[in-house]
């Protein structure tokens, strides 16, 4: 119990700590984005240039930041590196999960959802029109 107990203290510690320094380190880059914003002469001051002021302007710079580099990382993963496979689950085929697959150990079929659709449904033992197994 007291092992348990301890193993707990210390993961809630490690997350907890891992937490405070990400707030740190963020709450370190908005304040210095908005520090350069003093640097730049009046007439190219945003506030100038947009009529207003805006609150907390490093924290929108970082948050841009973040959501290009996540866009810039997202389209070069998807086309080059990893392929987003879906698993279909039974009972129902429409239903399953997907799975980050390298691209080089994917292949890539000329089926149409139907006909996967009905791979799947029917075990693999469907045939195509025109094959009839019964003919």
């Amino acid at each position: 119990m007291k092992k348990k107990l301890n193993l707990a203290f210390i993961t809630g510690l490690a997350v907890i700590i891992s937490i405070g320094i990400t707030l740190y380190v963020l709450a370190f880059l908005i304040g210095a984005m908005d520090r350069f914003l003093d640097w730049i002469s009046t007439p190219y001051h945003p506030d100038t240039l947009i009529g207003f002021h805006i609150p907390e302007p490093g924290l929108i710079v970082i948050v841009t930041f973040i959501l290009l580099s996540v866009a810039a990382t997202r389209s070069y993963l998807g086309k080059h590196i990893v392929r987003y496979v879906f698993v279909p689950t039974t009972p129902s085929p429409t239903l399953g999960y997907y799975l980050m697959v390298p691209t080089t150990e994917v292949i890539d079929v000329t089926m149409t959802l139907e006909e996967a659709f009905t791979k799947i449904i029917f075990c693999g033992i469907a045939t195509p029109p025109g094959n009839s197994l019964f003919a």
